[in-house]
């Protein structure tokens, strides 16, 4: 798929595959280890803490300023920069221009530091199945859709990198979904190939129906809606319209930067 793509566009696939399946399973190895020791025992309580810690410490990162939320001006190469990075084109920020799926996991996050240090494993459990493992993917869905939006109207900018590469990622966290879903989400964003409207309308409707699929926990509504390449309003939520923010002046990629080591 790399044929004819600029190295520009090659930068941005290797961040956003850095960014997202290496940042996304560290994260999730470490969370699930801590929920399995508090489940079987296997270790003491505080092994478990510490594997939490370790798992929110990825999701996070050590790269996103000192105030509250994070830097907005160098958001990171975390999965929680990413959100920060991308919301304001979904609606999905909070009044601090943070990201509400980074305040609703942060929440989240401390719940389950409070079920582990009171050894209430079944707590810790319910709220990483429901909560946490859900919507750790929503940044990564987002910026398939911002970078393909993107890719459409520049087609020779570096956003095709990033729509392939959290594609990508998607496609390896989601490995149960239908071949037809999987052949259209890889057609739709090939890296090096010319981006034409199509391209961006079967991007939604792939993930549309990736998130329709029963296996898949994934709130819509926590997406949000964005703008397509014609500043139309675009969601993936079926049977269910959600208003995109009102056009702003374009911005950079989340990725469009010159690639650097994950925090």
């Amino acid at each position: 798929p790399f044929a004819t793509a600029t190295d520009t566009q090659r930068e941005a696939y290797l961040d956003a595959v850095l960014r997202g399946m290496i940042m996304y399973i560290a994260t999730t190895n470490e969370m699930e280890a801590a929920i399995n020791v508090a489940v079987d025992g296997s270790g003491p309580i505080e092994d478990a803490q510490k594997l939490w810690d370790s798992g929110v410490g990825y999701y996070i990162g050590s790269t996103e300023g000192d105030h509250v939320g994070g830097s907005k001006d160098t958001p990171g190469e975390s999965l929680f920069g990413l959100a920060n990075a991308v919301c304001e084109h979904f609606g999905t920020c909070t009044s601090d221009n943070v990201a509400n799926v980074n305040g609703e996991l942060l929440n989240a996050f401390e719940s389950i530091k409070t079920a582990l240090q009171n050894s209430d494993a079944s707590a810790a459990q319910q709220t990483y199945s429901s909560v946490v493992r859900p919507n750790l993917v929503i940044p990564l869905i987002q910026g398939v859709l911002d970078s393909i939006v993107e890719a459409g109207k520049d087609p020779n900018g570096p956003f095709i990198g990033d729509a392939f590469g959290y594609s990508r990622v998607l496609l390896a966290i989601y490995d149960n979904i239908s071949p037809s879903d999987v052949a259209s989400l890889e057609q739709s964003v090939q890296a090096g190939t010319s981006v034409t409207t199509a391209n961006v309308d079967n991007t939604f409707v792939a993930l549309q129906n990736i998130l329709q699929n029963a296996a898949v926990a994934t709130d819509c509504a926590e997406i949000g809606g964005t703008r397509g390449v014609n500043d139309e309003s675009r969601d993936i939520c079926q049977g269910t319209t959600i208003v995109a923010p009102e056009p702003s002046a374009p911005t950079p990629a989340p990725n469009s930067v010159a690639a650097g080591t994950p925090a």
